[in-house]
């Protein structure tokens, strides 16, 4: 059985929605051979003595995900992970958000059809057999 842990983040920077979360949501409980299961991640932010103003708050969120998933997968983990960057909702109008939105159905075809290529694609990790 092929399964796929899908998250999503919580709204940050004063949104009150987040449209990878609100993407994630809305998957159905099998996607092709894929069992899955959703969650939603927290965003927090830390406070230094040197700050300046972000508007891309999203990218040390992102990375620090990406690059966790891919240490546990390296060092040990048996499975394969990815990260799909999702860009805001059309509804979303404030300045947080990216300057091209998606619908929202259109999102979550597209998370679906990168889960059912994933699955069905061969397993190849370097320096594995």
């Amino acid at each position: 059985m092929l399964r796929a842990l899908v998250t999503g983040f919580e709204p940050f920077a004063g949104e009150s929605i987040n449209s990878s979360y609100e993407a994630v949501r809305r998957l159905t409980a099998r996607i092709g051979s894929l069992d899955i299961t959703t969650a939603q991640l927290p965003t927090a932010y830390r406070r230094a003595l040197a700050a300046e103003i972000s508007n891309s708050a999203g990218t040390f969120v992102c990375n620090h995900v990406f690059y966790g998933l891919m240490h546990l997968a390296a060092t040990g983990g048996n499975f394969r992970g990815g990260f799909l960057h999702v860009p805001s909702l059309q509804r979303q109008s404030t300045p947080a958000v990216a300057a091209a939105p998606m619908v929202l159905d259109d999102i979550v075809r597209a998370i679906r059809i990168a889960l059912e290529v994933s699955a069905a694609s061969p397993v190849s990790v370097p320096g594995r057999s």
